[in-house]
């Protein structure tokens, strides 16, 4: 269905297609008798149709009918609406994959049997103004198979709010837990965080390119309330970041300057320069306001609680939780919190011990191969005043000195409320895009 000036406006009534498709069922010579199920699907291939009313009428209607001759009603996910003298099933924004019949019976016995499923689009003419959809186009694909198609969050959630769509099916991706009262040695914090060894969490964040670049490539730690939270696949660069706080070959000093030994956050050029400076300025102003200004806790923890002693929740809880201490900071951008790290590990490593994070780096996401800073200093570490937590390129969070040397700096972030995924399936070679 493609809508123009031509084929739809006043007086010109609704806009239609349609298409059968057949499943035909012969029983062997030898028992007569043979019984196989099937699918059937709608395959929405593009989708640029919007609601043009005040209240969202449907504007675009599925309409099924089934082999025995009488229109469906029911489809989990759509609803079924009349608009005028038409009834249907509202898919006027609708991208996603639409499962139309799951596991039909079909049964033959002496004879053939061939069973017809008629499906039409219908283009609504409203009668009002629906200028915003003139020039808009839909193209689907009516799938009848043996083999059911497993959903997935991409299918779910091309063209939706990415933070709401992300939570509403986050069953469709074992990897991305809901950290809830009931969820073992979770942080109860209500969020939605990645775990294991190389989930499809993948975003292309700062390009509309085709193959979306590496310094372009993040990945997300979670969802927070209205908000995702990415950070850097890998590690920023100087042509990145500048360099203000470099060290050497794309390590900087967490304090940003040699001469600077202290670790509070707020007095960093690695945040105040590079960050939250250079990097904002080298994104440009369109990919910059879809991040957040986020309040960062940079009260530090005490070295008691990220010691051999303490698990990933106990860690949360110094850090960002319960027991943190009150000192924030108010910027865009940021780095990793060590608890963040601990929970992209695989659910099993959550009571170990930070310290002795010895596992492989398969097994949690956020291990890279590469030394690299997070945000939380050090409190009590051997009676100084200049050491920050650090993840290690073999798994463990060690503490180390401010400006003792350079380590790689993983640029952190949430997006505003309102992102929308626009394409792409999480993967690394086909990451999520989002919509500019």
């Amino acid at each position: 269905i493609v809508a123009n000036q031509e084929n739809f406006g006043k007086d010109k009534g609704n806009l239609s297609d349609a298409t059968t498709g057949q499943v035909e069922l012969m029983a062997n010579n030898t028992t007569n008798d043979a019984t196989y199920n099937y699918q059937v699907y709608l395959k929405i291939l593009k989708n640029e149709f919007t609601y043009t009313s005040e209240n969202n009428t449907a504007e675009l209607l599925l309409r099924v009918t089934s082999p025995d001759g009488t229109e469906l009603t029911s489809i989990s996910g759509l609803n079924y609406v009349t608009v005028g003298d038409v009834s249907g099933f509202d898919i006027t924004t609708a991208k996603e994959l639409i499962t139309i019949a799951k596991d039909k019976e079909i049964h033959a016995t002496t004879e053939k049997v061939t069973e017809e499923w008629n499906i039409s689009i219908i283009l609504v003419n409203l009668e009002t103004n629906q200028k915003e959809n003139t020039g808009k186009a839909f193209n689907a694909q009516l799938s009848i198979q043996q083999e059911p198609i497993e959903v997935t969050l991409a299918d779910k959630c091309v063209g939706q709010n990415m933070s709401q769509c992300l939570k509403d099916n986050a069953t469709l991706e074992p990897a991305l837990l809901h950290h809830d009262v009931n969820l073992a040695n979770g942080a109860e914090d209500d969020s939605y965080r990645y775990t294991g060894a190389n989930p499809n969490n993948y975003v292309c964040f700062g390009s509309d390119a085709e193959t979306c670049p590496s310094a372009n490539l993040y990945r997300i730690i979670g969802v927070y309330g209205d908000q995702t939270k990415l950070v850097h696949a890998t590690y920023a660069t100087t042509v990145e970041i500048g360099t203000a706080a470099h060290f050497a070959n794309n390590i900087f000093s967490w304090s940003g300057q040699s001469d600077n030994g202290t670790n509070i956050w707020a007095n960093s050029t690695l945040n105040t320069e590079s960050l939250n400076g250079t990097f904002l300025t080298n994104l440009g102003p369109t990919w910059a306001d879809k991040i957040a200004t986020t309040t960062w806790n940079v009260g530090g923890i005490g070295y008691e609680n990220l010691n051999e002693d303490t698990t990933v929740k106990d860690t949360y809880d110094y850090e960002v939780g319960a027991n943190k201490r009150s000192t924030t900071y108010e910027a865009k951008i940021g780095m990793p919190y060590a608890n963040e790290y601990g929970y992209a590990a695989e659910s099993n490593y959550w009571t170990t011990e930070l310290l002795n994070y010895m596992s492989p780096l398969n097994l949690n996401w956020m291990g890279n191969g590469e030394n690299y800073w997070t945000i939380s200093f050090c409190n009590n570490c051997a009676d100084t005043s200049d050491r920050v937590f650090m993840v290690y390129t073999a798994g463990p969070v060690l503490n180390t000195p401010v400006s003792g040397g350079g380590l790689r700096v993983r640029p952190t972030f949430n997006l505003v409320s309102s992102v929308k995924i626009s394409g792409g399936l999480g993967t690394e070679s086909d990451p999520f895009r989002i919509e500019i």
